[in-house]
């Protein structure tokens, strides 16, 4: 009985053992939601994310995401733990809508779940980013600050505005602007960079970009300039002045002031200069009466050239020498150059000046003359120019010719003013085997009338010789303003006279003989007048091209007539026979070639920006009879580069 009774003890306990020992069943499987509140998002297609926890997952877990309604919410990615991505379509209704998704997590038999509501906004309703100005920025080499302005529409919350840009430009950004500043460029060359403003949401960053284009650091024209005051010609009135430029492109000038000139206007401060020089070119332009682009063309000289000019200066005086580089928009395109000083002697007396006289030498060629003319007074102004026989066959007296002289002339008068030994110039626009007088005479720079008797000397061109040179002239380009100012809005400029809306091309064939020509365009069909009158006329006309030079640009009408009368000359200036070509320019003809326009019309800017800024367009000419044509002076070639006296003029 014991036995039985310790076995039984012993099943007992190992009844025992096996059941309050077994270990406790697994931790059940617990999902949560971390999206911290319902999903917003924007009208436009756009991706969102679900966040979750799930705690104690189940081998045969399984996580799914259900939208209702499902046409526009999908592509559930579960890739990331503890993130479900999805795709969300554009909302194309002027409402916004709801969708429901839930989240649900099955194991076993048993599951969990948790709903989380998406609104997506109307259409319209999203963030709208616009920039508002230009989206290129030009600035100088020196740099500077600039604004880039924008509006932001629909912001939304913990959205940012960003700008990011190249090391050499700095953005602060503003509620509705941008503040840039660009540093200064001390390369020569050229540079673009670029400003990238984004703003960052939950939708598609939104972005616009602006270019900065800035301008390379102005070329460093070291020694640019040689000035020299011979002492041997420096006297109490007068100073020569010998000044020259190193480099062919630039446009410069030479002059000299006093020591009480640079004391009273720019406080003897070398470095005021800049803005003095500035104000007295705008003073001296403005008496002179021509607007600016006009008078520095006249003013300015062209490359590497020698000047040698005689100042009328005071006794007893101390002067600087200086030449500076600028371009035709009045900007410096070197820094100023101070050549050496002089003070001139004190006046000892002597004899008064006599008489002002001149000595003329004369050598014609085929269409112009050598000049060459010798004042007895160095330090006159006068005139020197050539006259047609016509002055002096109509019954002119002397004085009638220098008063009518000074009259045609006008306000070039100040340009056309000499002092000193004029060697060697040329005169043009005269006719073969022609009779012409060279004259000069003195002439008063504060009243310019004549204050001297007039010298003259007669001479004859010579004759043509005979040639194979020959050029052709037509029209086969021509534009309509009205279509020009469509196509550029500046080229509405251009319309003088609605009656004349074409601007014809007169293109120009030269053979291998010809080196220039004579040309016209004139008014109807005068292929049938006499062409012996018509060379002559031609000739008279005075339009010229060398070959290569930009085809000239004329104003006409449609279904307007018109002749081109052209004679070639050869490299001695000898004339060729003359081509007719009859044109009408009509409105099926009218090209659409705009580019080529451009072409034309920017070398025949320059080209006139060079001849001092003369009338770039021209309309056809009436014929005018030889016995009817007016008397005129002719000048020298090189007369405008005179021009830079002008500012010493002014006392």
């Amino acid at each position: 009985m014991r036995r039985l009774t310790l076995f039984g003890v012993i099943i007992s306990a190992a009844i025992t053992l096996f059941t309050g020992c077994n270990p406790d069943e697994a931790p059940m499987p617990k999902l949560t939601s971390t999206t911290e509140e319902n999903i917003s998002v924007p009208a436009g297609e756009s991706k969102a994310v679900i966040t979750y926890d799930l705690e104690n997952p189940a081998e045969n877990g399984d996580l799914k995401a259900t939208a209702n309604p499902e046409d526009w919410i999908g592509d559930f990615d579960y890739s990331k733990d503890g993130e479900i991505a999805f795709k969300v379509a554009a909302n194309d209704a002027q409402e916004e809508r709801e969708a429901t998704i839930v989240v649900t997590y099955t194991y076993s038999d048993k599951q969990q779940s948790f709903g989380v509501k998406v609104t997506q906004a109307a259409k319209g309703a999203d963030p709208a980013l616009t920039l508002t100005s230009d989206s290129e920025i030009a600035a100088d080499n020196e740099g500077g600050k600039f604004e880039i302005t924008f509006t932001l529409d629909n912001p939304v919350e913990g959205g940012e505005l960003t700008a990011e840009s190249d090391e050499w430009i700095t953005s602060t950004v503003n509620a509705s602007s941008i503040d840039i500043t660009v540093a200064a460029n001390e390369d020569e060359a050229e540079r673009e960079g670029k400003i990238t403003a984004t703003y960052t949401w939950d939708g598609e960053p939104l972005s616009f970009e602006v270019t900065v284009k800035q301008e390379g650091a102005p070329k460093s024209y070291t020694d640019a300039f040689n000035i020299e005051v011979p002492e041997e010609y420096l006297t109490a009135t007068s100073a020569t002045v010998i000044s020259s430029c190193n480099y062919s492109e630039l446009y410069w000038t030479s002059q000299i002031m006093s020591q009480e000139q640079l004391d009273t206007y720019c406080s003897g401060d070398k470095e005021q200069m800049k803005d003095y020089f500035i104000t007295l070119l705008e003073a001296t332009a403005e008496k002179s009466g021509l607007p600016m682009d006009i008078f520095l063309p006249l003013f300015l000289f062209a490359g590497d050239k020698e000047d040698e000019f005689i100042y009328s200066v005071t006794p007893e005086t101390h002067f600087l020498t200086f030449a500076v580089g600028m371009d035709y928009d009045m900007n410096y395109t070197t820094d100023f150059y101070w050549g050496p000083e002089f003070t001139t002697p004190a006046d000892t007396g002597g004899d008064e000046p006599g008489e002002l006289t001149f000595e003329i030498e004369v050598v014609p060629k085929t269409t112009s003359a050598i000049m060459s003319v010798y004042p007895s007074d160095k330090s006159a102004k006068y005139i020197a120019t050539a006259l047609d026989e016509s002055f002096f066959t109509s019954g002119l007296t002397d004085e009638d010719v220098m008063n009518e002289v000074v009259s045609q002339l006008g306000f070039l008068i100040i340009f056309m003013l000499d002092q000193g030994d004029v060697i060697d110039a040329e005169v043009t626009g005269m006719m073969p085997e022609s009779n012409y007088y060279a004259v000069a005479f003195g002439v008063d720079s504060e009243t310019y009338t004549y204050n001297s008797a007039l010298t003259k000397v007669p001479f004859t061109t010579l004759p043509s010789e005979e040639t194979d040179a020959y050029a052709t002239g037509d029209i086969t380009n021509y534009w309509d303003i009205n279509d020009l100012q469509e196509y550029k809005a500046e080229y509405a400029d251009l319309m003088r006279d609605a009656a004349k809306p074409i601007l014809a091309a007169v293109d120009i064939d030269f053979n291998e003989s010809a080196t220039g020509c004579y040309y016209a365009l004139w008014v109807g069909d005068l292929s049938a007048n006499d062409y012996d009158e018509m060379y002559d006329q031609t000739l008279m006309a005075q339009k010229t091209l060398q070959a290569g030079d930009p085809a000239p640009l004329f104003y006409m009408a449609y279904d307007q007539v018109g002749t081109v009368t052209v004679i070639a000359t050869d490299a001695d200036n000898n004339f060729g026979d003359m081509s007719v070509k009859v044109v009408t320019v009509t409105k099926d003809g009218a090209s659409d070639d705009f580019a080529l326009f451009d072409d034309y019309y920017n070398d025949t800017m320059g080209a006139s920006a060079k001849a001092m800024g003369i009338e770039p367009f021209n309309e056809p000419s009436k014929l005018v009879y030889r016995e009817n044509k007016e008397r005129e002076a002719l000048v020298y070639d090189f007369k405008t580069s005179r021009a830079n006296t002008w500012v010493v003029r002014q006392k």
